[in-house]
């Protein structure tokens, strides 16, 4: 993933991304971080399927 953050930043120009998670998946939150994400605000998550909406944290990365 780090490569492809390096790729999104070197060759595509990109600035800044924004991505959200669920608030129990403590190992996405971890991997986002790793990479420099910064958490922002809580927001509704709507798990895969769109069967169930849980608590969601929006993160962004800026170069």
């Amino acid at each position: 993933m780090k490569e492809v953050m390096r790729f999104a930043e070197t060759v595509l120009g990109m600035e800044e991304c924004i991505t959200a998670y669920a608030k129990v998946n403590t190992n996405s939150a971890n991997v986002l971080h790793k990479l420099g994400f910064i958490d922002e605000t809580e927001i509704p998550y709507e798990c895969s399927g769109g069967d169930m909406v849980t608590e969601g944290i929006l993160c962004r990365y800026k170069k």
